[in-house]
């Protein structure tokens, strides 16, 4: 049960909170909406999919809810990606027009299949906040 003035948590038997000390009664118990906590987890586990996946680190949305596997194999699929971008992004002003063109054509073509693995994991963060916790 819940204390109603603070919210913690109050063992069964409890007079008092044992954080705020205030009288616990009967009409004073009170539960915290699992709602709210759905949607305050929803809200990490996609915020932690979506902002290190801006420096290479996709799966962290999984790693959250628990998922391990998952995330590590994002975040397997997605780094070396990212370091070839960025490793191929760092070379274009020391190479000639033709090897630039390459390099340029590889980050692309990288970009697009390291875009296509963040929306994966994207979905697949935002189908597992759906699912019942």
């Amino acid at each position: 049960m819940r204390c109603k003035n603070c919210g913690n948590e109050v063992p069964e038997n409890s007079l008092n909170c044992p954080n705020c000390y205030r009288e616990i009664s009967n009409r004073d118990i009170g539960t915290v909406s699992n709602k709210t906590v759905r949607h305050a987890d929803r809200i990490l586990a996609l915020l932690l999919a979506m902002v290190p996946a801006a420096f290479g680190f996709l799966g962290m949305g999984q790693f959250y809810q628990g998922r391990h596997s998952r995330g590590l194999g994002f975040l397997v699929a997605g780094l070396p990606l990212y370091v070839c971008i960025a490793f191929f992004i760092s070379m274009y002003g020391t190479l000639t027009v033709g090897a630039t063109f390459l390099a340029f054509g590889l980050t692309v073509a990288l970009g697009i299949v390291y875009f296509a693995i963040f929306l994966i994991q994207l979905a697949d963060t935002l189908a597992g906040t759906l699912m019942p916790l």
